[in-house]
C-alpha cells in the first residue's frame, strides 16, 4: 500500500486540478517533445499573454513544467521527475486498488 503524507495528497491534487483543463494538457503534451518559448507555447492558442501567463503558473505550481531564462528568452519544458513514484505505483493498478481509497 502507498501512503502519502498531507503535502504529498495536495501535490497530487495541485496536479488534477492543473490537468483538468484541455488548454494545459495541450501544453504538457507539447512540452513533453520539446523546449518552448512562453511565446511559442501560446501561439496556437487564442489568448492573451495574460492569461497564457495564468495558464503556466498554474502547471508550475503543480510542478508539471518549469521555466528557464536563456539569453532574455523565458523557455518552459515539462517535468516529469514529479511523476515518478505515481507511475511506478500503477504499474499495477488491479494489485494496487487500495491506493485510491
Amino acid at each position: 500500500m502507498l501512503f502519502m503524507c498531507e503535502a504529498q495528497v495536495e501535490q497530487l491534487n495541485q496536479v488534477f486540478r492543473a490537468l483538468a483543463d484541455p488548454t494545459r494538457r495541450e501544453m504538457v503534451r507539447r512540452l513533453e517533445t520539446q523546449d518552448l518559448t512562453v511565446t511559442e507555447l501560446v501561439d496556437p492558442y487564442q489568448m492573451s499573454l495574460a492569461g497564457a501567463s495564468k495558464h503556466i503558473k498554474v502547471l508550475k505550481n503543480a510542478k508539471l513544467i518549469h521555466r528557464t531564462i536563456r539569453a532574455a528568452r523565458i523557455f518552459a519544458d515539462s517535468t516529469p521527475y514529479f511523476w515518478l513514484p505515481f507511475t511506478r505505483k500503477l504499474e499495477h493498478p488491479m494489485s494496487n486498488y487500495d491506493w485510491f481509497l
